[in-house]
């Protein structure tokens, strides 16, 4: 049986739509995890919709801890559209262990897992108005949305920018690759240009796009050797509009929508190199993953590797081009293009590597990998070989990607898995313990992950004093919590201890919050061991900076306060 490319396209787009949901079905269980927390749940302009505006001027996080700088204000308005469909008003009549939560998280997974599926649909336009065969379009596009390192953008809800910007960015490039010579090519390029600027609002990583789009004129375009073809000058004509507005985003992110200072540091080439190899390495084996990588056991070797696979890059694409195959040569610029970015040789990043940021740079490869592969005059027993080993291929990716569907269910599961992978991480341990603490009721849990990270960074600055970990928040926080818990669990001359320290450490380095709340809990502490000259030598500390916590401490020793009133 055979198809025309019109049923062809039409049976693409029923295969990417039934692969996108059963790979990411699972998900859709999934609860909010890791920053949903300030992206959604606490985000109180994502909760009111007349606030639409105001998105567009303020960071993502603003009401997290501490204001970061991700301005993606496309992305926080698709949560208040999820956010308004999905939240249920609170019906006081019925008891509180009755009632349904406020806002469920299945809408939301619902619309992350369309936006990835729009995502490979679009890729699979691009690819077909740049002239990739069927066989090349349909490998790429099933691989591309079954594939396991994109569950971090999907399964997670706040990963939805990566799956928004490249949407807009395929949406931009179909576009722009358009004939020069259509008459409404002038409109063609509006449109492209405005996908771009909403590819930069939903995610800071389209910036790319300029790149993206001069490899799609410059390589991809077809006919561009035939008698009266367009000039090179009218082919890139999108380029001229794409620039500019690159310059001004980038202009408007370091001034006035610049809310944070910059965090993050660069690699060494060594270090970038070995980013690549393991990259490539995950792209065809993609085992062990979780979202909190670093280059602890990377070694000389990977670097050489990485440095090998670079070369080879460079190659494949001066290959293609002499060869006519600009498949190779785009998919692989486009690979390098979205690699520089992430490599951390160019730009400071905030971790030398995570799975999501592939999400834009896995399309060239692949493409570029299935030109290589299946747009050749191979005999056909290989063409059969190799036909059936990306079956097995994508029937592997496939399971892969619903396991991980599963590491992604709730914050305990995504911690733990994170930490069987990487046990060293600081963020992650803490935030297992305050899932603990917090949410699930656990302090037995909870004052073993804080214990283990501290033990863990003692053990760091005994190791290497002079690169020691410093008394920050996280470990400030973790000693307050270690105290609570004593605290409640009667443990007074723990908890007292652990005041103590805070106290020590936030009167050197002058931080009042801390000092204020930690002075106030170690003379609650005192009075319930019966140290009353104690308490009062605490009191009368906290005193001194801050007199008007007279009445509120006159009232604790007066009457007795519970921790959870503080």
């Amino acid at each position: 049986m055979t198809f025309n490319e019109n049923q062809f396209r039409w049976a693409a787009v029923f295969a990417v739509v039934l692969l996108g949901f059963v790979a990411y079905a699972g998900s859709l269980s999934g609860e909010f995890v890791w920053d949903d927390a300030s992206s959604i749940l606490l985000h109180e302009h994502v909760k009111d919709p007349s606030k639409a505006v105001q998105l567009f001027r303020e960071d993502q996080h603003v009401f997290g801890r501490g204001e970061g700088n991700f301005y993606r204000p496309l992305l926080s308005l698709s949560f208040m559209v999820d956010y308004f469909f999905a939240h249920t008003p609170e019906n006081l009549e019925i008891p509180p262990a009755f009632r349904p939560p406020e806002v469920g998280p299945f809408l939301f997974h619902i619309t992350s897992t369309l936006w990835h599926i729009a995502a490979a649909l679009l890729l699979f336009a691009l690819m077909t108005r740049l002239g990739a065969t069927a066989t090349v379009r349909l490998l790429v596009v099933l691989v591309y949305v079954l594939h396991p390192l994109h569950t971090e953008a999907v399964a997670y809800i706040s990963g939805r920018a990566d799956s928004m910007a490249a949407a807009f960015m395929f949406a931009g490039l179909t576009l722009s690759v358009g004939d020069p010579r259509s008459p409404r090519r002038g409109l063609s390029i509006i449109f492209a240009s405005w996908c771009f600027i909403f590819g930069l609002l939903s995610k800071e990583a389209a910036i790319i796009y300029p790149a993206l789009l001069f490899l799609c004129l410059f390589f991809g375009a077809r006919n561009r050797d035939a008698e009266n073809a367009p000039s090179l000058s009218a082919r890139l004509l999108p380029l001229y509009y794409a620039v500019p507005i690159a310059g001004a985003y980038a202009a408007l992110r370091a001034t006035v929508l610049n809310f944070a200072p910059m965090t993050g540091s660069r690699l060494s080439f060594s270090e970038s190199a070995q980013t690549l190899a393991t990259y490539v390495g995950l792209i065809f084996a993609p085992l062990n993953l979780h979202m909190e990588w670093s280059l602890a056991h990377a070694t000389g070797l990977t670097a050489a590797a990485g440095f090998v696979l670079l070369a080879a890059a460079i190659a494949l694409m001066v290959y293609g081009h002499r060869c006519e195959k600009p498949g190779v040569t785009l998919g692989m610029g486009w690979f390098l293009v979205g690699w520089l970015v992430i490599s951390g040789a160019l730009l400071p990043l905030n971790a030398p590597m995570a799975e999501h940021w592939m999400y834009v740079p896995l399309a060239g490869f692949l493409w570029a990998l299935a030109t290589l592969l299946f747009d050749g005059p191979f005999p056909k027993p290989v063409g059969r070989a190799l036909a059936t080993v990306t079956a097995i291929w994508c029937v592997w990716l496939l399971s892969l990607t619903t396991t991980r569907n599963a590491d992604w269910h709730d914050n305990e599961t995504l911690y733990t898995t994170t930490l069987r992978e990487n046990p060293g991480s600081i963020r992650v341990r803490y935030n297992l313990a305050v899932t603990y603490q917090d949410l699930l009721g656990n302090p037995i849990g909870a004052r073993r992950e804080y214990q283990l990270l501290l033990s863990f960074i003692d053990a760091m600055n005994e190791l290497d004093p002079a690169a020691a970990v410093p008394w920050n928040s996280t470990v400030i926080d973790s000693r307050m919590s270690l105290a609570r818990i004593a605290e409640r669990q009667g443990n007074f001359a723990e908890s007292a201890n652990q005041y103590m320290q805070v106290i020590q450490r936030s009167q050197a380095e002058s931080r009042k919050q801390y000092l204020t709340e930690a002075l106030l809990s170690l003379g609650r502490v005192r009075l319930a061991m019966g140290d009353e000259m104690g308490a009062d030598q605490s009191f009368l500390t906290l005193l001194q900076s801050q007199p008007e916590l007279v009445e509120p401490i006159l009232r604790l020793k007066s009457e007795g306060t519970r921790i959870e009133e503080f």
